[in-house]
């Protein structure tokens, strides 16, 4: 039986939450801060290293980390978007040459089993995306030449535009309760509703 080769994680929680006005990465769903939930996850999946990118709260979040093997790299220019928070994970992940399982921290419904999934789609050297809700987003495991290609993006934007004319195409893995995400009020008042998210 063939070995799977090693990956990466790469956790993406530089973000200020504007819309929602408060930290969404320490909001805690059963009495756990998201940005630890999700990094936990992305530990289940093995990976040679796990790095955390954080930006705006940068002391708190690294404090709800603490025990976790993981990484914390700060990135001092979290409010140009997304975009630089991926430039600054590829920077802190250069000596890696396989691929990465990338994700954030606001979709409340994912789970190990799919973060596995990724993982161990077809053929590491091509991506593997989540799809839904009509389109293709993260949690994603890119290759190394995707990452790379972070150092081209700007703004609040990540591989998208890349994964519409790769070819082959990235492989799909449907997931369509990944759809629904944490990014204003009215989600996070959804979401504590739904005993998804911890009460204030």
């Amino acid at each position: 039986m063939t070995s799977r080769p090693p990956h990466a994680a790469l956790l993406l929680a530089a973000g200020a939450s504007r819309r929602l006005g408060q930290p969404k990465a320490l909001l805690r769903r059963d009495g756990e801060p998201l940005v630890r939930r999700v990094a936990r996850l992305l530990l289940e999946t093995a990976p040679s290293e796990c790095v955390v990118v954080v930006g705006d709260g940068h002391d708190a979040i690294s404090q709800a980390l603490a025990g976790l093997p993981v990484r914390v790299v700060p990135n001092p220019d979290w409010r140009d978007g997304l975009s630089a928070s991926l430039r600054r994970g590829a920077e802190a992940l250069a000596a890696h040459a396989g691929s990465t399982l990338i994700a954030t921290l606001d979709q409340l419904h994912l789970d190990a089993a799919h973060l596995c999934a990724l993982r161990d789609a077809p053929d590491p050297a091509r991506d593997a995306v989540s799809a839904y809700a009509g389109t293709c987003g993260v949690p994603a495991r890119v290759s190394r030449a995707t990452l790379d290609a972070a150092r081209t993006l700007r703004g609040d934007r990540g591989f998208g535009v890349r994964w519409a004319t790769l070819r082959p195409p990235p492989h799909r893995i449907v997931c369509e309760a990944l759809a629904f995400d944490l990014d204003t009020p009215d989600d996070l008042a959804h979401a504590r509703a739904q005993g998804w998210i911890d009460p204030a």
